[in-house]
């Protein structure tokens, strides 16, 4: 039997260094990659989360300026303009864009229509908030009772 000491064995084993390497090289190449890929993805949702959160706040925004065109009166005791509303028969249409500091943040499409409900007529404002430089809208509606304008009910579903 040949006895072979430390210094012959590796002689023996030459290029199982280079296959070491080689595979460690593989093995950190997949895993940057894909921290990578997480990562990057990760970033793009962020984005469309920031975009479709700022879309909704336009949508809200939109509401507001409907609900307050609405309780406006011509005069100070006169009556308000939900009240001679119930009167129309058509949807009322109004587009208004939302702009800060100069910047156009995006435009917020606004309808004000009569919905009929579980046999109740409500008075409803729905809102359609598109930002600026994206493809993301995000809606918003509120419904009034006509009879008790007090009676609100927010964020529902656009009929």
């Amino acid at each position: 039997m040949k006895r072979t000491n430390a210094k012959n064995r590796i002689c023996e084993e030459k290029g199982a260094a280079m296959a070491w390497i080689l595979v460690l090289f593989v093995v950190l190449a997949i895993i940057t990659t894909s921290i990578i890929v997480i990562s990057r993805q990760d970033i793009l949702e962020t984005k469309n989360q920031k975009e479709r959160l700022e879309a909704y706040y336009l949508a809200l925004s939109g509401i507001e300026i409907g609900y307050a065109a609405l309780m406006n009166s011509d005069s100070s005791p006169g009556p308000q303009y939900i009240d001679r509303f119930n009167a129309l028969k058509a949807d009322v249409s109004y587009s208004h864009t939302i702009v800060d500091s100069g910047n156009t943040i995006g435009t917020v499409d606004i309808t004000i229509g009569n919905v009929t409900v579980d046999g109740k007529r409500w008075i409803q404002i729905a809102a359609v908030g598109k930002l600026s430089g994206s493809n993301m809208n995000q809606t918003s509606g509120m419904l009034i009772d006509p009879e008790n304008h007090l009676n609100i009910l927010r964020d529902t579903v656009v009929y």
